[in-house]
């Protein structure tokens, strides 16, 4: 297979040297499951096949102490609530409707600003971008959502710069992906960034998913 073609790494800590990477993902009511649980799965594979649980050490966390309910009738329980959260390096947004209702809670959106200038990477999956643009994190950078969500992103980003081919767009400290399943895309790419594009796919292969190749 050919290797990722990908912009320089802004990150990452590497488990060879036996450091470890914290991902913590954000999650809310009425968000997609698909795009919590399938870059999950990537990430939890990932760790797997380099046998060694602790490279790679994944959370979720949530404004409430209480289950959220995803748009799909499934129920997460979080691991922390927003102020509580582990040192991270990595934070992953989900998508869904209810990222309509997040960029309007002032609060939350601050808590939210105060992680991401701590972490190396921020990625959202799908309407996820919606958040990133009303953080300021799309503000002249080039991005991709779900298909139905690129007019909302420039209406809160007019200087965002949208990719309308891509799976996923990685512009410096920010990874966008397209709707749904391509959340899956942009973390086997995560895994390439913190291992290496042998463990991405062979990750890929175990989850018998198309290694895809990222066109800068």
């Amino acid at each position: 297979m050919s290797k990722i073609r990908k912009r320089p790494i802004v990150i990452i800590k590497n488990s060879i040297n036996n450091m470890s990477t914290t991902v913590g993902f954000f999650i809310y009511d009425n968000m997609e499951l698909m795009d919590f649980a399938g870059p999950w799965e990537v990430l939890s594979v990932a760790s797997e096949i380099v046998k060694d649980e602790q490279s790679l050490k994944l959370y979720s966390f949530a404004d409430v102490r209480r289950s959220i309910n995803t748009i799909n009738g499934v129920t997460i329980t979080p691991d922390f609530v927003i102020d509580e959260i582990p040192d991270t390096d990595i934070l992953i947004i989900p998508g869904g409707n209810g990222s309509k209702r997040i960029i309007d809670q002032d609060h939350l959106m601050n808590s939210l600003n105060k992680i991401i200038s701590l972490v190396e990477l921020t990625a959202t999956v799908c309407s996820g971008a919606r958040i990133a643009a009303s953080l300021g994190l799309l503000k002249e950078r080039k991005f991709t959502t779900h298909y139905s969500v690129f007019d909302d992103v420039m209406k809160i980003e007019p200087t965002a710069n949208p990719d309308f081919d891509n799976r996923f767009m990685h512009d410096s400290k920010i990874i966008t992906s397209a709707g749904v399943s391509a959340g899956i895309d942009m973390a086997i790419y995560l895994v390439s960034t913190i291992f290496d594009d042998d463990i991405a796919q062979k990750t890929a292969k175990f989850i018998e998913y198309p290694y895809y190749i990222y066109n800068t």
